[in-house]
C-alpha cells in the first residue's frame, strides 16, 4: 500500500506568525508580573540578615553574660553587619576597643545599604550599633531615638512616605525601595518590617 503525502499538511507562515504573536503576548504579560513578584526581594533578604544578627547576638549574650554589639556599616556596594563583644564592659560600642566575634559578619545583598531615615532624625546618620545585653534587651546609642511602635504601625497602615521612619531602614541604592524595620527593645527581636516602594 502506498500512502499519499498531502502537501497541504504543513504549517503555513501565517499560522506560525499567529503562534509567535501569542507567545509574545504571553511573555509581555508575565515578565512585568515577575518584576512585581521579585520587587524588594533583596531588601527582604537584608531584613532577614538583621534579624539573624540580632538572634546570634542574643545567643552569644546568653552564653557569656556580657553585652554584644550588632554594628551596621555601609561599604561602597552594600551594607555589612558585624558582631562585637563588649570587651571593656561599659555597654557602649567602642571602635577599636571592643573585640570582633569570629564568623559573625553578615554581608547585605548587593546595593542594599543602611539609610538615614531611621529614628536618629539626623540627615546622613543611621543607627550604627545596637547592644544586646545578657537579658536579651536591646541598648541603643544615647543619641538615638527609638521609633514608637504606634507611630510605626500608623505610618505603615497609611502608607505614609513623608513621615515613615524605622529603627533600622534599609534602602536599595539602584531602586526607590526602602525596608523599614521596627525593633522590640524588650525581646531583642525585629517586631515588624514594612517594604515601601515609591
Amino acid at each position: 500500500m502506498i500512502r499519499r503525502v498531502d502537501r497541504n499538511s504543513a504549517f503555513t507562515i501565517v499560522e506560525l506568525m499567529v503562534v509567535i504573536i501569542i507567545i509574545v503576548i504571553i511573555l509581555g504579560v508575565t515578565v512585568p508580573l515577575f518584576n512585581l513578584f521579585f520587587r524588594g526581594n533583596s531588601l527582604r533578604n537584608g531584613a532577614t540578615l538583621v534579624s539573624s544578627a540580632l538572634a546570634q547576638a542574643r545567643q552569644l549574650a546568653s552564653n557569656k553574660p556580657i553585652t554584644y554589639f550588632v554594628v551596621f556599616e555601609n561599604k561602597s556596594d552594600g551594607g555589612v553587619i558585624s558582631i562585637y563583644e563588649d570587651t571593656n564592659k561599659n555597654r557602649i560600642y567602642d571602635v577599636g576597643t571592643d573585640t570582633s566575634v569570629a564568623d559573625a559578619n553578615y554581608t547585605m545583598p548587593k546595593w542594599v545599604k543602611f539609610s538615614d531615615k531611621s529614628g536618629s532624625g539626623t540627615p546622613g546618620v543611621f543607627l550604627s550599633w545596637i547592644g544586646v545585653n545578657p537579658q536579651g534587651y536591646l541598648d541603643f546609642p544615647s543619641e538615638f531615638t527609638e521609633v514608637k511602635r504606634e507611630d510605626f504601625d500608623t505610618w505603615a497602615a497609611n502608607n505614609d512616605a513623608v513621615n515613615m521612619k524605622g529603627d533600622i531602614v534599609l534602602e536599595e541604592v539602584r531602586q526607590l525601595y526602602k525596608m523599614y524595620i521596627s525593633l522590640d527593645k524588650l525581646s531583642g527581636k525585629v517586631r515588624k518590617s514594612y517594604l515601601f516602594t515609591q
